[in-house]
Formats: C-alpha cells, sequence, structure tokens
C-alpha cells in the first residue's frame, strides 16, 4: 500500500511538472509595413518573414498546436505550402480561417474565408499569442452561431419536406427517411420537376465558371423574357437572365437561372427552349 502511495504521489508530481514545464519553440511570423491582409495564398519575401524563438509553457503550446508546422516550429497568422524559396528569395503561403460563415453538408464542418495576416509592426510572443487566442476564440463563438442556426434551418427544412411529400411525393421518396441525404436530392428533384418543369438543376460550382459578366444575348424578344422573369419574381423565385459558355456549340448562350431554390439551389433553362 505505501508504495502505491509513492508511485500515485510520483505521478502527480511528474504531471504537474509537465504542465508548468517550458520548452524551446520557433514561432514564425509575418511582418508588412501596411499590416495587410491578403486571401487564400500569396507570395511573399524572404524579409518578411519573421522569426522568435522563445521558451514557452506547456499551456501556451497546448494553444498554437493549430498552428504547428513542424517540430517545435509554429506559423502565426499563415500555413506555409511551399519549403523552399526560389533565386528571388520568395516562397508561396497559404491562409487560415479567421471567421466561418457557413455550413457544409457534406463535409460536416463549418466553412469560412482563407486570410494570410501580415503584422504591421514587428510582434512579441506574447502579442502572437494574443492574436491566435482571439482568432480560435472568434471562430468557436461563429461555429456556435452557425450550428444553431443550420439547425433551426434543417428543422424547419424537414418539416417543409415531410408536409410537401405528404401530398405529392412519390412512393420512393415516401419510403427514405427524411434525414438522409437521398431523401434530400429526391425532394428536390420531384419538386423541381412539379413546380418548374421546364427547368434543369445545376450545381453550384458548375456555373461559377461558365458565367459571362455581359449583358442579354441571343434574345430575340427580349420583352417576352422579361416578362416571363416578372411571372417567376412574383412567384417568389429569384429569376434572372445570365449569359453562359456552352461548351458543346463553343458559344455564349443566354438562360434563365432561379437562384436560391428551396434555399440552396441553382436551376436554369436555355431561353432559346422559350421563344
Amino acid at each position: 500500500m505505501r508504495q502505491l502511495e509513492m508511485v500515485i504521489s510520483a505521478e502527480n508530481k511528474k504531471t504537474v511538472k509537465d504542465r508548468t514545464s517550458k520548452r524551446l519553440i520557433r514561432v514564425n511570423y509575418l511582418l508588412s509595413e501596411d499590416g495587410r491582409e491578403a486571401e487564400l495564398y500569396s507570395v511573399v519575401s524572404k524579409g518578411m518573414l519573421q522569426s522568435i524563438q522563445v521558451e514557452a509553457e506547456h499551456d501556451e503550446i497546448a494553444y498554437l498546436e493549430e498552428c504547428k508546422y513542424d517540430k517545435d516550429c509554429y506559423n502565426i497568422g499563415f500555413y506555409c505550402i511551399k519549403e523552399f524559396m526560389n533565386s528571388m528569395g520568395e516562397f508561396e503561403v497559404t491562409g487560415i480561417p479567421t471567421e466561418y460563415y457557413d455550413y457544409d453538408e457534406e463535409c460536416r464542418c463549418c466553412t469560412g474565408n482563407l486570410v494570410i495576416k501580415f503584422f504591421s509592426k514587428p510582434m512579441t510572443f506574447e502579442e502572437l499569442l494574443s492574436w491566435e487566442r482571439n482568432r480560435q476564440t472568434r471562430l468557436k463563438q461563429d461555429e456556435g452561431n452557425i450550428l444553431q442556426d443550420y439547425c433551426l434551418k434543417k428543422f424547419e427544412w424537414n418539416k417543409e419536406m415531410i408536409i410537401w411529400t405528404k401530398e405529392y411525393g412519390s412512393n420512393s421518396l415516401k419510403n427514405l427517411s427524411n434525414t438522409t441525404s437521398q431523401a434530400d436530392i429526391l425532394y428536390i428533384y420531384e419538386r423541381a420537376q412539379r413546380e418548374l418543369p421546364d427547368f434543369e438543376i445545376i450545381p453550384r460550382e458548375w456555373f461559377e465558371y461558365k458565367v459571362l459578366n455581359t449583358g442579354a444575348i441571343n434574345i430575340p424578344n427580349i420583352d417576352v423574357i422579361e416578362a416571363e422573369i416578372q411571372e417567376y419574381r412574383k412567384q417568389g423565385y429569384d429569376a434572372s437572365i445570365k449569359n453562359l459558355i456552352n461548351d458543346e456549340e463553343d458559344k455564349p448562350i443566354s438562360v434563365i437561372f432561379i437562384e436560391n431554390y428551396l434555399g440552396k439551389n441553382t436551376l436554369m433553362k436555355r431561353i432559346d427552349e422559350l421563344i
């Protein structure tokens, strides 16, 4: 019994020592006179890269775990994606999240912007640690708010889907659980076919690189089309005319877009099919 007490006491002392022990680490950050922020990625010069060697407490190092780049090396405000530098002394970095603004159902996580932070003055370790703590606190707050909002919207979505499916849904849809992604997909398809049968559902990432920022084209009777658009808007649809690059015909075409259909979907119909 006495030996057991001695072992427990030694382990407790070791735990306390580990929590209070310091370790030498290197902290990197980017210095720029204007203190700017760049999105996604950037090429920076070697002179912008600042390093601090510091003996940090165990709790401080734990806070920097998300910033860990290599053993005992931490990047604050950016993430390095290229270890080499070119002949100009430049290297590439990418950003880290500083705020969340949406929830991705596919990956089941919050998404936000990626920002590369350039500090406007030489920073101490304490200042960098404070900046990182604020970033993580802000992300946790954003995550909580977004998840709460998502759960409320999902509840309303499921309630509306159940009501619609009961009255209009196919047997296939009725036999699916209303909490599955397959049910969501089939519900969107069946409802779009019933309400807007001439439109097709397209993925948002598809049209983002195909949309042209030009005026309406290839429309022989624009007044008729604009009247159609107004009718869709009166029904509550977010309808507009947009121009796309048609890969098959290798020419731009005009289409009617209905965005945010059932909250998050995009429908499209070629205008020449209306004429």
